[in-house]
C-alpha cells in the first residue's frame, strides 16, 4: 500500500510538471534523483531483502521497511556520486573513440 501511494504521488507530480503547473527549479536535485534510479534498481531487491530477512526477528517489519528504504536510498546515492559520476566522463570518451574508429 505504501509503494502504491508513493508511485501515485510521483505520477501526480510528473503530471503537474508536464502541464507546466510545477516548474522544476533545482535541476541538480532532479539530475541526482534520476542518477540514483539505476543503482537503486540494482540494489533494492538484494540488499533490501537480505536486511529485512536478517533483522525481521528483532525489529517489526513496519519499522524495518522504512529503515531499509533509507539504507538503500543512501547506498544508491553513494554508488551514483562516488562511482558513476567519476567514471562517466572516461567511459564516454572511450565509447566515442570506439564509435569513431569504425
Amino acid at each position: 500500500m505504501v509503494s502504491l501511494s508513493l508511485i501515485s504521488v510521483i505520477y501526480f507530480l510528473m503530471h503537474l510538471v508536464c502541464l507546466g503547473i510545477v516548474s522544476p527549479k533545482d535541476r541538480k536535485f532532479y539530475f541526482t534523483l534520476g542518477g540514483i534510479t539505476y543503482p537503486l534498481y540494482l540494489l533494492h531487491n538484494v540488499i533490501g531483502k537480505a536486511v529485512i530477512d536478517y533483522f525481521s526477528a528483532y525489529i517489526s517489519e513496519e519499522v524495518l521497511i522504512f529503515v531499509v528504504i533509507g539504507i538503500v536510498l543512501l547506498l544508491a546515492y553513494l554508488v551514483f556520486r562516488f562511482f558513476e559520476q567519476p567514471i562517466a566522463p572516461r567511459l564516454k570518451r572511450k565509447l566515442e573513440q570506439l564509435i569513431t574508429s569504425r
